[in-house]
């Protein structure tokens, strides 16, 4: 006789929601969520602190330099785990939280570095901003080499959304972006 009990292996079932969050998609988006409440938040100070105004012009000018520095290089350090790769035994650092980066023959792989070198450079333009402002008391000139550290951070961000796109782009297109 034949064996007449069928049953259907096509339909998909739902997924319990504690095994979509226990993945490792999960953190990488706590880690995000992370890293923008730490933005907000320093931000948020920021803004008051320049609403208040504690001290003296001088004192809040200087105040206001170091911020914007500190604030810059919050956003380089963010940048870092960019940069790590992990997972496997005796590694450092954890898995970055973008999941895997592409291969390195990929001109993606650049992306993260170009953007990091960007901030750098912008970095580097305000401390010597604030060094000509506020240590050394100059008489606002231009240009200056802090107005090459800031200009020196296009040409890393330019690049780096150049080589963003994962799919090849036309030339038509690639320079509407470079004009953009």
């Amino acid at each position: 006789m034949a064996d007449t009990e069928t049953t259907v292996h096509g339909i998909p079932q739902p997924i319990p929601r504690e095994q979509v969050t226990g993945t490792l998609q999960g953190q990488y988006v706590r880690s995000l969520w992370k890293s923008v409440l730490l933005i907000l938040v320093l931000t948020v100070l920021f803004v008051t602190y320049l609403l208040m105004k504690p001290g003296g012009p001088n004192q809040v000018n200087l105040g206001d330099n170091l911020t914007q520095g500190l604030l810059e290089a919050v956003g380089l350090l963010l940048t870092l785990p960019l940069f790590w790769h992990g997972g496997g035994r005796g590694r450092r650092f954890p898995v970055p939280f973008t999941g895997h980066v592409a291969p390195a023959g990929t001109p993606q792989r650049w992306v993260p570095l170009l953007l990091g070198l960007g901030i750098l450079s912008y970095i580097v333009g305000q401390a010597l901003w604030t060094y000509n402002e506020d240590i050394a008391h100059f008489a606002v000139l231009f240009p200056t080499w802090a107005d090459a550290g800031y200009l020196g951070s296009y040409p890393f961000v330019l690049l780096a959304l150049l080589l963003l796109p994962s799919r090849p782009l036309s030339a038509d297109t690639r320079s509407r972006i470079l004009l953009d």
